[in-house]
C-alpha cells in the first residue's frame, strides 16, 4: 500500500515522463539583446531632440557654398552678340539710331583708284543712308546724305557662269547673323547677311581667295551677291538699317 505522504521523484510526471522541468536555452546570448534601431528611428530621435531646424541645416549649408563658389548666382547674364542659329532683325529702320561711322583709314581707299573718290558716289544724294555698288570698279560706298562715311573694295557676281549681280536700286529687306547661304552646289556660312533683292544681298566671304576689288570677278566672282571683307561687312551691318537704299551700278 503506497503511502500518500511519499513524495514523487523530482521531475517525474504521473506516468514516469518528464514533467515541468525547465530546459536550459541553447540560443546565443546575442539573441537576447534588444533590436538595434533603424535609420528612420534614429532620425526621428534626432528630430525629437533638436527639432525640425536641424533638417534645414544641410540645405542652408549647401546654398551658402553654392553662392560663395558662384558669386554671379541670381544675376542676369548679358546675351552674346551672335549665336549659332540664324538671327533675324526686323522692325522699321526709323526706330533704330544710326551708328556713328568711324573715320576712313588708308585701308579703305585704293591709292590711285578714281573709284575711291567720294566726289561722284555720294554726290547729290539726299537719303539718310545709301549704299552704292559699282560692278565695273568692284567697289562700294556708304553715304549719309551727300557725305561719304565708308568705302571698301567688293567682289560681285561671276560673269562667266551667268551669275552677274543685277543692276538697279533696292532696299535692305532684313538683317541676319551667323547663317548658311545655300544654292545649287554650295552651302556657305556667313557672319553677316543683308538681303536687298530676293536671294541677292551683301555678306562677308571668308572662303574667298580672290582679292576684293580684283577684276578677276568675271571668272572667279560670287554667285550673284556682293562680297565684302569681314571687317567692312561687320561695320556695314552695324551702320545700315532695314530700308536702306542699295544701288548697284553696272
Amino acid at each position: 500500500m503506497t503511502s500518500r505522504g511519499r513524495p514523487r521523484a523530482a521531475g517525474r510526471g504521473p506516468r514516469g515522463s518528464l514533467g515541468h522541468v525547465s530546459q536550459t536555452s541553447t540560443r546565443p546570448a546575442s539573441a537576447h539583446r534588444a533590436a538595434r534601431p533603424s535609420r528612420l528611428d534614429r532620425w526621428r530621435g534626432v528630430v525629437d531632440r533638436y527639432g525640425w531646424s536641424v533638417c534645414l541645416l544641410p540645405v542652408v549649408l549647401a546654398v551658402t557654398v553654392f553662392v560663395v563658389v558662384d558669386p554671379n548666382y541670381g544675376q542676369a547674364s548679358a546675351p552674346s552678340r551672335t549665336s549659332a542659329s540664324p538671327t533675324a532683325v526686323s522692325g522699321p529702320s526709323a526706330s533704330v539710331p544710326l551708328a556713328e561711322p568711324r573715320p576712313l583709314s588708308q585701308a579703305d581707299v585704293v591709292v590711285g583708284d578714281p573709284a575711291a573718290s567720294a566726289d561722284t558716289a555720294c554726290a547729290g544724294s539726299t537719303q539718310p543712308q545709301r549704299i552704292v555698288v559699282s560692278v565695273a570698279r568692284q567697289r562700294a560706298w556708304m553715304c549719309a546724305g551727300d557725305r561719304q562715311v565708308y568705302t571698301t573694295p567688293v567682289t560681285t557676281g561671276q560673269l562667266s557662269t551667268g551669275d552677274a549681280t543685277p543692276a538697279g536700286s533696292w532696299t535692305i529687306e532684313d538683317k541676319q547673323t551667323d547663317r548658311y547661304l545655300t544654292g545649287p552646289g554650295y552651302s556657305d556660312f556667313v557672319h553677316y547677311w543683308l538681303p536687298f533683292y530676293g536671294d541677292f544681298g551683301l555678306h562677308d566671304a571668308s572662303w574667298q581667295t580672290l582679292p576684293f576689288g580684283d577684276q578677276g570677278y568675271r571668272t572667279h566672282g560670287s554667285h550673284g551677291c556682293v562680297h565684302l571683307p569681314t571687317p567692312a561687312m561687320a561695320w556695314l551691318y552695324d551702320w545700315a538699317q532695314i530700308g536702306t537704299t542699295v544701288t548697284v551700278d553696272p
